[in-house]
Protein backbone atom coordinates (compact mmCIF):
# COMPACT_ATOMS: atom_id res chain seq x y z
CA UNK A 1 0.00 0.00 0.00
CA UNK A 2 3.28 2.41 0.65
CA UNK A 3 3.85 1.74 -3.01
CA UNK A 4 -0.09 2.75 -3.84
CA UNK A 5 0.16 5.76 -2.05
CA UNK A 6 3.87 6.78 -3.75
CA UNK A 7 2.04 6.53 -7.29
CA UNK A 8 -0.93 8.04 -6.31
CA UNK A 9 0.98 11.18 -5.38
CA UNK A 10 3.33 10.99 -8.43
CA UNK A 11 0.16 10.48 -10.45
CA UNK A 12 -1.84 13.92 -8.78
CA UNK A 13 1.84 16.24 -9.14
CA UNK A 14 1.76 15.49 -12.84
CA UNK A 15 -1.99 15.85 -13.18
CA UNK A 16 -1.55 18.96 -11.71
CA UNK A 17 1.75 20.25 -13.61
CA UNK A 18 -0.14 19.86 -16.93
CA UNK A 19 -3.59 20.99 -15.82
CA UNK A 20 -5.28 17.96 -16.53
CA UNK A 21 -8.41 18.66 -14.06
CA UNK A 22 -8.66 22.26 -15.80
CA UNK A 23 -8.67 20.86 -19.66
CA UNK A 24 -11.08 17.91 -18.75
CA UNK A 25 -13.62 20.27 -17.22
CA UNK A 26 -13.87 22.41 -20.41
CA UNK A 27 -15.06 18.63 -21.70
CA UNK A 28 -17.44 17.60 -18.88
CA UNK A 29 -17.07 17.12 -15.22
CA UNK A 30 -15.51 13.98 -14.32
CA UNK A 31 -16.49 10.78 -12.38
CA UNK A 32 -13.71 9.25 -11.81
CA UNK A 33 -9.90 9.17 -12.81
CA UNK A 34 -7.54 5.86 -11.98
CA UNK A 35 -3.78 4.95 -12.63
CA UNK A 36 -3.75 2.28 -15.52
CA UNK A 37 -1.24 0.27 -17.17
CA UNK A 38 1.39 -1.47 -15.14
CA UNK A 39 1.12 0.78 -11.97
CA UNK A 40 -2.49 -0.75 -11.78
CA UNK A 41 -1.82 -4.46 -12.98
CA UNK A 42 1.10 -4.71 -10.17
CA UNK A 43 4.07 -4.44 -12.08
CA UNK A 44 5.34 -1.33 -12.82
CA UNK A 45 8.98 -0.95 -13.73
CA UNK A 46 11.59 2.13 -12.80
CA UNK A 47 10.54 3.87 -15.67
CA UNK A 48 7.35 2.68 -16.27
CA UNK A 49 5.25 6.16 -17.34
CA UNK A 50 1.97 6.96 -16.18
CA UNK A 51 -1.47 6.10 -17.72
CA UNK A 52 -4.46 7.95 -16.26
CA UNK A 53 -7.82 6.19 -17.66
CA UNK A 54 -11.46 7.37 -16.04
CA UNK A 55 -14.57 8.68 -17.12
CA UNK A 56 -16.26 12.32 -17.70
CA UNK A 57 -19.67 13.13 -18.54
CA UNK A 58 -20.56 16.12 -21.00
CA UNK A 59 -23.08 18.47 -20.66
CA UNK A 60 -26.53 17.10 -20.25
CA UNK A 61 -28.12 19.51 -22.64
CA UNK A 62 -25.74 19.12 -25.35
CA UNK A 63 -27.83 15.79 -26.50
CA UNK A 64 -30.60 18.32 -27.03
CA UNK A 65 -28.59 20.26 -29.40
CA UNK A 66 -29.54 19.63 -33.22
CA UNK A 67 -25.49 19.35 -33.68
CA UNK A 68 -24.29 17.64 -30.41
CA UNK A 69 -20.80 18.87 -29.13
CA UNK A 70 -20.41 15.23 -27.51
CA UNK A 71 -16.59 13.75 -27.82
CA UNK A 72 -16.26 9.98 -27.05
CA UNK A 73 -12.83 10.56 -25.53
CA UNK A 74 -10.74 13.12 -23.69
CA UNK A 75 -7.02 12.37 -24.60
CA UNK A 76 -3.74 14.07 -23.45
CA UNK A 77 0.15 13.09 -23.52
CA UNK A 78 2.61 14.94 -22.34
CA UNK A 79 5.83 16.33 -24.36
CA UNK A 80 8.38 13.86 -22.37
CA UNK A 81 5.67 10.78 -22.96
CA UNK A 82 5.47 10.80 -19.12
CA UNK A 83 2.14 11.12 -19.08
CA UNK A 84 -0.33 9.33 -21.09
CA UNK A 85 -4.51 10.58 -20.45
CA UNK A 86 -7.41 8.88 -21.91
CA UNK A 87 -10.99 9.62 -20.38
CA UNK A 88 -13.78 8.76 -21.91
CA UNK A 89 -17.49 9.64 -22.03
CA UNK A 90 -20.33 8.06 -20.00
CA UNK A 91 -22.07 7.13 -22.58
CA UNK A 92 -19.04 5.95 -24.52
CA UNK A 93 -17.88 4.20 -21.11
CA UNK A 94 -20.94 2.47 -20.84
CA UNK A 95 -21.04 1.09 -24.38
CA UNK A 96 -18.07 -0.44 -23.89
CA UNK A 97 -18.80 -2.14 -20.81
CA UNK A 98 -21.90 -3.53 -22.31
CA UNK A 99 -20.42 -5.49 -24.93
CA UNK A 100 -18.51 -6.80 -21.87
CA UNK A 101 -15.01 -4.60 -22.66
CA UNK A 102 -12.87 -6.50 -19.82
CA UNK A 103 -10.46 -3.53 -19.78
CA UNK A 104 -13.09 -1.25 -19.28
CA UNK A 105 -15.16 -2.98 -16.23
CA UNK A 106 -11.81 -2.90 -14.71
CA UNK A 107 -11.15 0.76 -14.44
CA UNK A 108 -13.77 1.47 -11.42
CA UNK A 109 -12.45 -1.55 -8.99
CA UNK A 110 -8.78 0.11 -9.08
CA UNK A 111 -7.51 0.60 -5.91
CA UNK A 112 -5.84 3.69 -7.85
CA UNK A 113 -8.12 6.16 -8.04
CA UNK A 114 -7.03 9.78 -8.09
CA UNK A 115 -9.85 11.37 -8.22
CA UNK A 116 -13.98 10.54 -7.62
CA UNK A 117 -16.93 12.18 -8.02
CA UNK A 118 -19.92 12.29 -5.54
CA UNK A 119 -21.58 9.85 -7.96
CA UNK A 120 -18.65 7.22 -8.81
CA UNK A 121 -20.23 4.86 -5.84
CA UNK A 122 -23.09 4.91 -8.00
CA UNK A 123 -21.43 4.09 -11.25
CA UNK A 124 -19.57 1.43 -9.74
CA UNK A 125 -22.36 -0.52 -8.01
CA UNK A 126 -24.43 -0.16 -11.79
CA UNK A 127 -21.14 -1.92 -13.36
CA UNK A 128 -20.79 -4.71 -10.98
CA UNK A 129 -24.43 -5.46 -10.71
CA UNK A 130 -25.21 -5.68 -14.42
CA UNK A 131 -21.84 -5.47 -16.59
CA UNK A 132 -20.42 -8.63 -14.68
CA UNK A 133 -21.34 -11.71 -16.96
CA UNK A 134 -20.38 -14.86 -17.99
CA UNK A 135 -19.79 -13.00 -21.80
CA UNK A 136 -16.73 -11.33 -20.25
CA UNK A 137 -14.97 -14.96 -20.66
CA UNK A 138 -14.38 -13.94 -24.32
CA UNK A 139 -12.92 -11.08 -23.85
CA UNK A 140 -10.51 -12.11 -21.53
CA UNK A 141 -9.65 -15.92 -23.30
CA UNK A 142 -8.93 -13.99 -26.44
CA UNK A 143 -6.73 -11.11 -25.00
CA UNK A 144 -5.03 -13.93 -22.57
CA UNK A 145 -4.33 -15.67 -25.38
CA UNK A 146 -2.95 -13.28 -27.92
CA UNK A 147 -0.84 -11.71 -25.55
CA UNK A 148 0.85 -14.92 -24.94
CA UNK A 149 1.40 -16.11 -28.32
CA UNK A 150 3.03 -12.48 -29.43
CA UNK A 151 0.25 -10.94 -31.33
CA UNK A 152 0.15 -7.39 -29.17
CA UNK A 153 3.03 -5.19 -29.02
CA UNK A 154 4.32 -6.20 -25.36
CA UNK A 155 7.25 -8.32 -25.32
CA UNK A 156 10.06 -9.95 -22.79
CA UNK A 157 9.00 -10.64 -19.55
CA UNK A 158 6.47 -7.87 -19.63
CA UNK A 159 4.57 -10.00 -22.07
CA UNK A 160 4.42 -12.66 -20.08
CA UNK A 161 3.12 -10.91 -16.67
CA UNK A 162 0.52 -9.36 -18.95
CA UNK A 163 -0.62 -13.06 -20.25
CA UNK A 164 -1.09 -14.32 -16.41
CA UNK A 165 -2.53 -11.32 -15.17
CA UNK A 166 -5.16 -11.33 -17.87
CA UNK A 167 -5.76 -14.93 -17.43
CA UNK A 168 -6.05 -14.70 -13.30
CA UNK A 169 -8.45 -11.82 -13.75
CA UNK A 170 -10.98 -13.26 -15.91
CA UNK A 171 -11.03 -16.88 -13.50
CA UNK A 172 -11.67 -14.28 -10.18
CA UNK A 173 -14.49 -13.02 -12.19
CA UNK A 174 -15.89 -15.55 -13.22
CA UNK A 175 -15.37 -17.53 -10.42
CA UNK A 176 -15.72 -14.94 -7.20
CA UNK A 177 -18.02 -12.04 -8.93
CA UNK A 178 -14.61 -10.07 -7.86
CA UNK A 179 -12.61 -7.61 -9.38
CA UNK A 180 -9.20 -7.56 -8.91
CA UNK A 181 -6.53 -6.18 -11.80
CA UNK A 182 -3.11 -6.76 -9.31
CA UNK A 183 -1.60 -9.67 -10.10
CA UNK A 184 0.65 -9.77 -6.63
CA UNK A 185 -3.33 -9.48 -4.65
CA UNK A 186 -4.54 -12.26 -7.22
CA UNK A 187 -1.57 -14.37 -6.75
CA UNK A 188 -2.03 -14.76 -2.69
CA UNK A 189 -5.36 -17.26 -4.33
CA UNK A 190 -3.18 -18.95 -7.52
CA UNK A 191 -0.47 -19.22 -5.77
CA UNK A 192 2.09 -19.16 -8.61
CA UNK A 193 5.95 -19.22 -7.23
CA UNK A 194 7.18 -18.45 -10.88
CA UNK A 195 5.62 -14.30 -10.32
CA UNK A 196 7.71 -13.20 -8.21
CA UNK A 197 10.92 -13.61 -10.21
CA UNK A 198 9.42 -12.03 -13.16
CA UNK A 199 8.22 -8.98 -11.21
CA UNK A 200 11.62 -8.50 -9.93
CA UNK A 201 12.70 -8.18 -13.39
CA UNK A 202 10.05 -6.19 -14.98
CA UNK A 203 10.84 -3.97 -11.97
CA UNK A 204 14.36 -3.06 -13.64
CA UNK A 205 13.98 -2.32 -16.73
CA UNK A 206 10.47 -1.93 -19.13
CA UNK A 207 11.20 -3.69 -22.16
CA UNK A 208 13.38 -6.85 -19.35
CA UNK A 209 13.94 -9.43 -21.53
CA UNK A 210 12.09 -12.74 -20.77
CA UNK A 211 15.35 -14.57 -18.53
CA UNK A 212 15.83 -15.54 -15.19
CA UNK A 213 13.11 -17.62 -14.50
CA UNK A 214 11.80 -21.62 -16.12
CA UNK A 215 10.40 -20.93 -19.55
CA UNK A 216 8.90 -24.57 -19.38
CA UNK A 217 7.75 -23.57 -15.99
CA UNK A 218 5.71 -20.76 -17.08
CA UNK A 219 4.43 -22.41 -19.78
CA UNK A 220 2.99 -25.30 -17.85
CA UNK A 221 1.51 -22.38 -15.55
CA UNK A 222 0.05 -20.39 -18.71
CA UNK A 223 -1.50 -23.86 -20.03
CA UNK A 224 -3.43 -24.38 -16.48
CA UNK A 225 -4.91 -21.34 -16.31
CA UNK A 226 -6.01 -21.16 -20.16
CA UNK A 227 -7.72 -24.94 -18.60
CA UNK A 228 -8.78 -22.88 -15.21
CA UNK A 229 -10.54 -19.70 -17.53
CA UNK A 230 -12.71 -22.47 -19.80
CA UNK A 231 -13.72 -24.50 -16.39
CA UNK A 232 -14.37 -21.00 -14.61
CA UNK A 233 -16.68 -20.26 -17.76
CA UNK A 234 -18.57 -23.20 -16.92
CA UNK A 235 -18.80 -23.52 -13.87
CA UNK A 236 -19.98 -19.66 -13.39
CA UNK A 237 -22.63 -18.54 -11.31
CA UNK A 238 -22.53 -14.96 -13.40
CA UNK A 239 -25.57 -13.95 -15.05
CA UNK A 240 -25.57 -15.14 -18.96
CA UNK A 241 -25.13 -11.26 -20.60
CA UNK A 242 -24.73 -8.27 -19.11
CA UNK A 243 -27.91 -6.15 -18.11
CA UNK A 244 -27.97 -3.32 -20.61
CA UNK A 245 -31.36 -2.36 -19.76
CA UNK A 246 -30.13 -1.51 -15.94
CA UNK A 247 -26.93 0.05 -17.30
CA UNK A 248 -29.39 2.42 -19.75
CA UNK A 249 -31.26 2.97 -16.94
CA UNK A 250 -29.03 4.34 -14.82
CA UNK A 251 -27.41 6.52 -17.84
CA UNK A 252 -30.68 7.76 -18.38
CA UNK A 253 -31.19 8.80 -15.03
CA UNK A 254 -27.76 10.48 -14.26
CA UNK A 255 -28.52 12.99 -17.38
CA UNK A 256 -31.85 13.73 -16.09
CA UNK A 257 -30.11 14.57 -13.28
CA UNK A 258 -27.81 16.67 -14.80
CA UNK A 259 -30.07 18.96 -16.30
Amino acid sequence: MDNNKQYLEQALELCEKEHIFEKLKTCGEPLFLMISGAHNFGFPSKDSDIDIRGVYSSDSKSFFDIKPKERKVFEFMSKDRKLDVSVDELRHYLQLVASSNGNRIEWPFSDLIIYQSPDFQQLRDSVKENALSKKIFNHYLNFARDMWSGKTKAEGVKKDLYALRVYMTGITILEEGYVCSDISRLNKRFNEQIIEPMLKIKYFGERGVARGYDRRELERVIQDLDKGLISAYHKSNLQNNPNTEALNKFHQNYRIKKL
